[in-house]
């Protein structure tokens, strides 16, 4: 089932949004201020420069409480709204969820 914007709606809530992307099982959203945005598909370029980041990381941050995410965790950034896929997410300790996980 492919999750449908309503045109006339122009504001949505956090929880309208996360519902929204909840049934969106194909296409993932952005959520900006109030706005949800389809996300535009990735590129092997895109993809090998967050996959580069990611092996080099781990050895810039020797004995440090960090784990890296890629690409299917999403992030919640309070201000300014966002909730955002990035390509590449460094949690220092243990990440810290906003409804389920």
């Amino acid at each position: 089932m492919v999750a449908q914007i309503e045109k006339s709606q122009s504001q949505f809530t956090t929880s309208e949004y996360l519902e929204f992307e909840e049934k969106s099982k194909t296409v993932r959203h952005e959520y900006r201020n109030g706005k949800i945005i389809e996300m535009a598909g990735g590129t092997t370029t895109h993809n090998k420069i967050a996959l580069n980041f990611c092996r080099y990381f781990p050895q810039s941050v020797n004995r440090k409480d960090y784990e890296i995410y890629m690409n299917n965790v999403r992030l919640w950034i309070p201000i300014p709204s966002i909730y955002t896929y990035p390509d590449v997410m460094v949690v220092e300790g243990k990440p810290i969820y906003v409804g389920e996980n």
